[in-house]
């Protein structure tokens, strides 16, 4: 939890984590599901000269969003996990994404119901 609350967030009156951003959107999160939140999150090779590898691990069985922005915020490209039936996502899977990257370096925004991770990537 400090963390958390050492980059940008802060308890709001309800005990839920806030964070703002610019355009004045906030973020709202709760204590128990930032504790309950069992999301991995990893890319590899990284750095890559061709596709990376996304391994998303989680307990949970909602869809995964994968946003892939470059360093001005534009987005470059989004995933979404797939599903082996209708009703049953299946998050944890390897997902291969970049090789139409141009050179430079990604953030890469992954999220499952309120939790959101993000990681660097860099394309050579």
């Amino acid at each position: 939890m400090k963390y958390i609350q050492k980059h940008g967030w802060r308890r709001g009156n309800d005990g839920a984590f806030v964070y703002s951003i610019a355009n004045n959107n906030s973020y709202r999160i709760s204590s128990d599901s930032l504790e309950n939140a069992a999301i991995s999150v990893s890319a590899f090779p990284n750095p890559s000269n061709s596709s990376f590898n996304l391994q998303v691990t989680s307990k949970d069985d909602q869809r995964v969003h994968v946003s892939i922005y470059d360093l001005q915020g534009r987005s470059v490209g989004t995933m979404t996990t797939t599903t082996t039936t209708t009703t049953t996502p299946t998050p944890n899977q390897n997902l291969v994404f970049g090789n139409d990257l141009a050179t430079g370096m990604y953030q890469v925004e992954v999220k499952q119901g309120a939790t959101v991770k993000t990681m660097r990537i860099v394309k050579y």
